[in-house]
């Protein structure tokens, strides 16, 4: 039955998540993903500074998306000022701002308008990002969950 929780306390589409996970995990760990440079199973230590790095300037700071040239959304994702523009900021979406999010909301990923964009925008929020590419894999996604949930810390 839709949504009926499991062993764990998680919903099937929760269980669906982990084993999609731990698969890619399994299956990446021996070779790593080839051309992206980075390492599946080693997750970053937490700072920004090395998610700003490895995610945000890869893959999101690229064409018409957040870069200080283009400002989609009103974000840029590069430079100093990165953080400042993520953290406990509201964004411009009407429908975000409606359902109580912030950019990023330290320790609440559901909270985080970033999150809901990487994984599944609701009506009126735009697309999943990033736009006209693949979702990120799954080990970038817990990297950036994992910040989220830590507090979403600048840099120890």
């Amino acid at each position: 039955m839709p949504g009926q929780i499991g062993p764990g306390g998680f919903s099937r589409a929760g269980w669906v998540y982990v084993w999609s996970l731990l698969s890619c995990l399994a299956a990446t760990a021996p070779m790593g993903c080839a051309g992206d440079g980075s390492d599946p199973v080693t997750l970053s230590s937490g700072t920004f500074a090395e998610l700003q790095a490895r995610v945000f300037d890869a893959r999101c700071t690229l064409g018409p998306c957040h870069s200080a040239a283009t400002a989609a959304g009103g974000l840029v994702l590069e430079g100093a000022s990165a953080y400042e523009q993520l953290v406990g900021v509201e964004p411009m979406n009407p429908a975000a701002v409606a359902a109580g999010l912030l950019r990023v909301a330290p320790g609440e990923p559901e909270r985080s308008f970033l999150w809901v964009k990487l994984t599944q925008p609701g009506a009126a929020q735009g697309s999943r990002m990033p736009l006209g590419a693949e979702p990120l894999p799954a080990h970038e996604l817990e990297e950036i969950r994992a910040w989220i949930l830590a507090g979403a810390p600048r840099d120890p």
